[in-house]
């Protein structure tokens, strides 16, 4: 009886095995951890208040969009979600952006930043509560580097802003989805959030001075961690497409 048991036990071993190489061999698997990104997109207006006018088909004025993306790590603690100041490094971006018809080159300014925040106002519904909110101040010292017509030069740059935000505490909530690529599961920790924010602030670049003010929308991603595979095997995503044009197949005659 021992001996069929251990006969029995291999042959689970090895079928575990061969199944596990053979998903291998189709497919690719890989991990990931990415820290807490803050995403603000703003729209506005910089109006030159000094300095040099631009050459004959040049146009001086940053982009009217910007986009910056920090880092905030104090937000991937839910202990800390009533802290009162914040920290954050992050990349500035004023996309280039050109008019075709009178081939006007606007200035395309970028740079890294610093962020220090106070919360001014926030509040949770309970001491428990995953939900709540804030109200913050956001001070940025900038380096900036523009790029117009080929010249590169180097300047700095300052903002105040205000937003307002919902918050979500995650602790650790899965996510999972699958596609025809392949699939991923993972967690999410920390401070999801979006709002709105209006900023003002000045521009020393070009031998220049720009005053900048502009309205914006705010979002927080949380840590996430997982693991995933995808499918290296045509033939496999090519079954996996044909099972689920079948199944639509099928909603569609019974309704």
């Amino acid at each position: 009886m021992s001996q069929y048991i251990r006969s029995s036990r291999e042959r689970v071993f090895y079928g575990l095995l061969v199944l596990g190489a053979t998903l291998l061999s189709a497919c690719v698997p890989y991990a990931w951890i990415a820290p807490p990104v803050r995403t603000h997109l703003a729209v506005g207006h910089a109006a030159k208040v000094s300095g040099p006018a631009a050459n004959k088909g040049e146009n001086d004025q940053p982009s009217a969009v910007s986009l910056s993306v920090a880092v905030h790590p104090l937000g991937m603690f839910p202990s800390l979600k009533r802290r009162p100041f914040d920290i954050g490094v992050g990349y500035l971006m004023y996309p280039h952006n050109s008019e075709e018809d009178s081939q006007t080159s606007h200035m395309f300014l970028h740079g890294p930043y610093l962020e220090l925040s106070w919360h001014l106002v926030q509040g949770f519904l309970f001491d428990s509560s995953r939900w709540g909110g804030r109200v913050g101040l956001h001070i940025q010292p900038r380096f900036l580097m523009s790029d117009l017509a080929g010249r590169q030069t180097m300047g700095f740059g300052a903002s105040a802003k205000l937003s307002g935000e919902l918050v979500f505490i995650t602790k650790g909530d899965p996510f999972a989805g699958c596609g025809l690529d392949g699939c991923n599961f993972g967690f999410l920790f920390g401070e999801l959030t979006f709002g709105l924010s209006i900023e003002s602030g000045a521009i020393f670049i070009n031998n220049s001075t720009f005053v900048d003010t502009r309205v914006g929308f705010v979002l927080t991603i949380p840590l996430t961690m997982g693991v995933g595979f995808f499918f290296t095997d045509r033939r496999r995503r090519g079954r996996r497409g044909r099972r689920r044009g079948r199944r639509r197949r099928r909603y569609r005659r019974r309704d």
